[in-house]
């Protein structure tokens, strides 16, 4: 740390700021933001300076009074992927963005399946994989240049009944690190990793990074439950 640490949001009393990522060159930030009631998550951007200031701008990518969330920015940062939440309709969304940050266009619903929550989107390097959670496992699938889900997803973790899977692939998509967390209280939690082959499928049987205990674990993102 050089200079000690910069403060990149202010809110009210009682704001959340939650979902960051960053793209690759660290000049776009994006985050999700909870007003204070837990149902009016939005996403926003901000840009750094080349000196690593914060930009003045605040710009809004995600505000339409659903609940916006789980926000993940490309690594070349031309896109945002996030997760959306309306009257019982989960879906994933893909906004492209200008060269400044700002949304080109309105964004378009890259995975999205009727009565089934899903969330927390993880994007490789070359934006070619997607992960994601559907109900309680993780899913992967290939990416059309457009940015939507192509082709038929892959099922990479099958967790047992009352045990919940959290994580994504990692920036070269050969690999999904993730937490499977759950069971009676107090909840255990058991950090894996799961090699992936280039169609996608788990290969191999899934490694423990850390050993089941009840001290919550995380791959990156912090836990909503």
């Amino acid at each position: 740390v050089v200079n000690g640490p910069t403060q990149l949001t202010t809110g009210a009393t009682d704001y959340f700021y939650y979902g960051q990522s960053i793209a690759k060159d660290g000049r776009k930030f994006t985050y999700d933001c909870d007003k204070g009631d837990s149902n009016s998550f939005d996403v926003f951007l901000k840009k750094f300076k080349p000196n690593g200031a914060v930009g003045p701008a605040t710009v809004s990518i995600a505000a339409t009074g659903a609940s916006e969330m789980d926000t993940m920015i490309t690594d070349d940062g031309q896109g945002v992927y996030y997760s959306s939440a309306s009257s019982g309709t989960y879906a994933i969304l893909f906004q492209k963005l200008k060269a400044r940050g700002r949304p080109s266009g309105t964004p378009i619903t890259a995975v999205t399946y009727p009565g089934d929550y899903v969330g927390f989107p993880r994007v490789d390097a070359d934006r070619e994989w997607m992960s994601y959670i559907r109900d309680n496992d993780i899913w992967v699938t290939r990416l059309a240049a457009t940015g939507a889900a192509t082709g038929t997803p892959v099922k990479a973790t099958s967790v047992a009944a009352g045990y919940h899977a959290f994580g994504g692939l990692t920036r070269d998509a050969r690999l999904l690190v993730y937490t499977v967390w759950g069971g009676p209280y107090p909840h255990v939690h058991t950090l894996y990793s799961q090699r992936l082959d280039a169609s996608g499928n788990p290969t191999g049987a899934p490694v423990i990074l850390i050993p089941t205990s009840t001290n919550m674990v995380s791959p990156w993102n912090v836990a909503y439950w």
